[in-house]
């Protein structure tokens, strides 16, 4: 299994029409990150989780 490198990673998921930034929810636990969920909005007017 080959991992995706960043500018990979960025292309395919972060610089896209459909990212939405103000689905991103971070999960914390008093300072730590913990968690974290992503969404993006759909032309077709849905939202789809792309990760949790």
């Amino acid at each position: 299994m080959r991992f995706y490198t960043f500018d990979e990673y960025l292309a395919q998921r972060i610089e896209t029409p459909t990212y939405a930034p103000q689905g991103v929810v971070l999960a914390l636990d008093g300072g730590s990150w913990v968690g974290m969920a992503t969404m993006s909005l759909q032309p077709e007017g849905h939202a789809f989780s792309e990760m949790t």
